[in-house]
């Protein structure tokens, strides 16, 4: 078995280095459904999300939901330093080691940048103007790494102009 988080043998080069001899597993964290399961021991009916305080009772565990990420150990543990540490381990090991970049410091201010904009919509160059990065390409080479790592997952614009899918 190979586990964890290793900066030289990501999820794409086991099946190169093992050819034949693997079977890769991608393991998320908690879905929601999963964490209202272990936090209630069940996930209320539909019917009974509206009345009976359920309501108010799944945003609280919504909002619980969030600020632990779903990660097993902080849920069990409810200690959320350990994400702090997570995302450290990550930039540095599993992005700058193997990337060998350069500016960390701008990488870590991209990631500062993007864990405060989750779930909007920027395009690069809204990003370069807002970090010191000021090379589009470089965002977009930091963004690949980042999503290869498995710290974010970008879902992209839809246009019907090619350009405008790249550069967005």
């Amino acid at each position: 078995f190979v586990t964890g988080s290793n900066a030289t043998l990501l999820s794409r080069e086991i099946g190169t280095a093992l050819t034949g001899r693997c079977v890769s597993v991608t393991l998320y964290p908690l879905s929601f459904s999963e964490f209202v399961t272990y936090k209630d021991g069940r996930i209320p009916p539909k019917n009974e999300w509206l009345g009976n305080g359920t309501t108010l009772r799944i945003n609280r565990l919504f909002k619980e939901y969030m600020a632990s990420g779903g990660f097993p150990e902080v849920v069990l543990r409810q200690f959320r330093p350990l994400l702090h540490e997570y995302m450290k381990n990550i930039v540095s090991r599993d992005i700058v080691s193997r990337y060998h970049i350069r500016y960390e410091s701008s990488l870590r201010e991209l990631v500062s940048f993007l864990l405060s904009n989750t779930g909007m919509i920027l395009s690069l160059d809204q990003i370069r103007k807002m970090t010191r990065i000021k090379n589009a390409m470089t965002i977009k080479n930091y963004l690949s790494h980042l999503t290869n790592a498995f710290v974010f997952c970008s879902v992209p614009m839809y246009s019907h102009s090619m350009k405008t899918q790249i550069y967005n």
